[in-house]
């Protein structure tokens, strides 16, 4: 490729870098709440493909979601206990 640039090429491309934290936490929730990424899809009204970009860390759930989200693992008990209080530390 003589004479391009490689940034040239990418112009425009909206390439992002995963969130790995914030998906694995997603993740290990849904494990938790022993529920499918189908299972979390139906129940927070979004496709599944939605859910496995969450725990990709490709993109975020809108509030809504994220509260939905965070009631139901908190519904399934799936937050260690005896971690209340750490973040407000």
């Amino acid at each position: 490729m003589q004479g391009v640039s490689l940034p040239h090429l990418y112009e425009g491309a909206s390439y992002r870098e995963r969130d790995h934290a914030f998906g694995q936490v997603m993740l290990t929730l849904r494990i938790a709440t022993g529920l499918t990424q189908a299972g979390v899809a139906t129940r927070l009204g979004v496709s599944r493909k939605a859910v496995g970009e969450w725990e990709a860390g490709i993109s975020y759930p809108n509030t809504e979601h994220l509260k939905l989200f965070i009631a139901l693992a908190t519904g399934h008990q799936a937050f260690a206990a005896g971690r209340a209080g750490l973040e407000s530390d």
